[in-house]
């Protein structure tokens, strides 16, 4: 029960995060993202921070927790999916990260067009 309380503060402080920022460049329209895109990029930032100490043992599996899967994960998804990749190619897995890579891509973008499509009137 521990560990889903954790997960649960640390998701909602990722996602008050994200909207904040959001909120914050929400006075920048333009065709660029620039909100979606700082979230992805500090949420990985963020997330390798965390595995780096991680890995180093200067912070344990409940920080991991509460910092990787709860805010991270609130914040950003892109990280941990940053992070996979990263790891897949660390450990040697090539052709396995960069499937990952594209199957990712490529599914989601065309699965957010299914999910737009079902929901059209």
């Amino acid at each position: 029960m521990r560990e889903v309380f954790l997960v649960g503060i640390g998701g909602m402080v990722g996602s008050i995060a994200r909207y904040g920022i959001s909120s914050l460049f929400s006075s920048y329209i333009t065709q660029f993202p620039f909100a979606t895109f700082i979230v992805n990029v500090v949420g990985c930032l963020l997330i390798g921070i965390v595995f780096g100490l991680l890995e180093r043992n200067v912070i344990g599996s409940d920080m991991r927790l509460l910092l990787a899967t709860g805010v991270c994960g609130g914040f950003t998804t892109f990280s941990t999916f940053s992070a996979e990749t990263l790891f897949l190619l660390r450990d040697g897995f090539t052709i396995t990260a960069l499937l990952y890579v594209l199957l990712s891509i490529i599914l989601c973008v065309v699965f957010t067009f299914v999910g737009l499509w079902i929901t059209k009137p």
